[in-house]
């Protein structure tokens, strides 16, 4: 072997050993991570079942894909990167296949391979041992892979990038390595390192210094990707090769001329045939006197956390009892499965409709009050049953339905209700402001990690938001006539307002998180399951016809104005309601 061979052996081993001894929150640090490897090379690379590899995407780049050797082939699953709280101080990501998701792609390969869980269902592919290099990433990306020219790499030039690897930031390493890869390319670089590299002495050589460091990390250069990609529309052979063959005209006429059946979902609220324990048997008024002053008491008698099992209880039995369409027999699905689909329509009017119910309840027991004092009482006890409602029961519709009616403008400027509350329950008054409500904001704009215990995902501003008309999203109606028109002046109408994209970031952000609804199916219904479990035995009819949206209708608007339509009466409401707030501001002026 000739002197500049060895001397160029000797440079790489330093220059391996110098990247091993990076700090872990470089990525480089790893010995699984081989960088711009291609995909034919790491099929190579992976001989035995279990082994595995990361490396740049190549397809897509700032993406990092897992490559790993089953039992028949490889396999390559791109890794997505979840952004949490964009746009916010609190701003950071996670990785993630199909299971829960990591603060680094180490602790993600850590877990694949302590846990002995599959990357994918589907697949079963499983990680046991890593492949490490045994040459720095500069020779991955330079001389293994690239293959071109003759010639050598100068002992100054390697003098000069190691030195400057080691005094760069992370940012300015890959703008290092950009330079490299232009400076080494040509026939007088590349020849004499590719000959000398190639043989299976050389290999072997290097192969002693494989160096296997430990699968922790606090995070790694946040500069290499942020997008998602989604393997399944990823291009790839078969993809390239068999699109351009598809008769796309053909394939059209075809599906149109598809007598499909049209499904239709009916509203889940029957209130013609609808008995209640306090309302009278026979026709009633709106707001009842006798039922508005039970509803009152019992509110105020019963623990916070009963009240929200109970409110919990029905919006479980909404999203996860089935739909049948008995006439047509086509659907038998629940309706969290339905909720993205366009014959979910009559659902998702049902979720609004019951969103708006409970705001306007919270806002009615509040208004109703006579005392200021006891204003203040009710508000507290709907702001234990909102912070019970999301923390012990993971119910963030229920959470943001009782959070709308506390935000209400009628509510909002009761202000002398508002002091005493702060003065005399204190406590309650510090959740609402410094917890309840940021957690509110943050649900609205999108940008609120998921906590653990979900019993019942925010479906609300998606409801919303998937049949929502041209016209509201251009304000060219007044947003006043409309029935959506609280939800949307008090969640919507802040982020579309106030962002440089008028809001296209955020509305993206919701669409795109009904994808973890069946997603995360299973673990919802689990956690539903154990709510209602555990509530079992503190079940009561009484307080279960509280928070009973058909109930809602026939107390607030009356046997006969429940039938009307739901803009109709939630329009007349916002009337009736600042009506209330501005006679009783009145009284305490006076």
């Amino acid at each position: 072997m000739s002197g500049d061979s060895i001397e160029t052996e000797d440079r790489m081993k330093k220059l391996l050993e110098w990247e091993f001894s990076l700090d872990s929150k470089d990525l480089r640090s790893h010995g699984w991570y081989h960088g711009a490897i291609t995909r034919n090379k790491t099929e190579e690379v992976l001989k035995n079942e279990g082994e595995f590899l990361v490396r740049d995407c190549s397809s897509h780049p700032n993406n990092y894909v897992l490559s790993c050797r089953t039992s028949s082939t490889c396999l390559h699953f791109v890794i997505n990167k979840v952004v949490l709280q964009r746009n916010t101080v609190y701003e950071r990501y996670q990785y993630q296949f199909e299971d829960d998701a990591y603060d680094t792609i180490a602790d993600l390969i850590t877990y694949y391979v302590g846990s002995g869980r599959p990357i994918s269902i589907t697949s079963g592919a499983k990680i046991n041992t890593p492949s490490n290099r045994t040459m720095p990433l500069t020779y991955f990306e330079e001389s293994l892979y690239a293959k071109t020219g003759t010639g050598s790499i100068g002992s100054n030039e390697f003098d000069s990038y190691v030195t400057a690897r080691k005094m760069s930031s992370p940012a300015q390493e890959i703008n290092m390595l950009d330079y490299q890869k232009n400076k080494f390319k040509g026939p007088e670089r590349c020849g004499s390192l590719q000959s000398s590299t190639d043989s299976s002495d050389y290999s072997t050589n290097f192969r002693k210094m494989s160096v296997q460091r430990s699968f922790t990390m606090e995070g790694f250069n946040e500069n290499r990707g942020v997008v998602i990609q989604n393997r399944k529309y990823m291009q790839n052979k078969l993809s390239r090769h068999y699109m351009p063959q598809m008769d796309i005209e053909a394939t059209q006429e075809y599906l149109e001329s598809l007598n499909l059946n049209e499904i239709e979902v009916p509203t889940r609220f029957n209130v013609d045939n609808y008995n209640s324990l306090l309302l009278p048997s026979t026709e009633n008024k709106p707001l009842d006197e006798d039922a508005l002053h039970n509803i009152r008491e019992l509110i105020l008698r019963s623990a916070p956390k009963l009240l929200a099992e109970h409110l919990t209880r029905i919006d479980i039995n909404l999203l996860f009892q089935e739909y049948q369409n008995e006439e047509q027999h086509l659907l038998a699905a629940c309706g969290l499965e339905l909720l993205t689909l366009p014959h979910g329509f009559g659902l998702r009017q049902d979720i609004i409709d019951r969103a708006q119910c409970i705001k306007i309840l919270v806002a009615v027991t509040v208004l109703t009050c006579e005392e200021t004092m006891l204003k203040a009482e009710m508000l507290s006890k709907w702001i234990e049953i909102a912070s019970d409602t999301k923390n012990a029961l993971g119910n963030l519709y229920g959470f943001c339905s009782i959070m709308l009616g506390l935000c209400m403008p009628q509510v909002q400027k009761l202000n002398e209700c508002w002091q005493v509350l702060r003065q005399k329950f204190t406590e309650t008054a510090y959740t609402f402001d410094a917890k309840l409500k940021p957690t509110f904001n943050f649900i609205n704009d999108c940008t609120s990690p998921q906590p653990p215990n979900i019993s019942v995902p925010q479906i609300l501003i998606y409801s919303i938001l998937k049949d929502r008309k041209i016209e509201d999203c251009l304000n060219s109606s007044p947003i006043a006539k409309t029935k959506n028109a609280t939800i949307l002046s008090t969640c919507i109408s802040p982020w579309e307002a106030s962002a440089d994209d008028f809001g296209l970031l955020t509305t993206f952000n919701h669409l795109n998180s009904a994808r973890d609804f069946l997603k995360n199916f299973d673990i919802y219904k689990n956690n539903s399951r154990s709510v209602l479990m555990d509530s079992r035995a503190r079940y009561d009819d009484v307080l279960n016809e509280i928070f009973s949206t058909e109930f809602h209708m026939k107390f607030l608007w009356g046997s006969h104005g429940a039938l009307s339509s739901a803009e109709t009466r939630h329009v007349m409401f916002e009337n009736v309601l600042e009506a209330m707030s501005d006679k009783f501001n009145a009284n305490t002026t006076n």
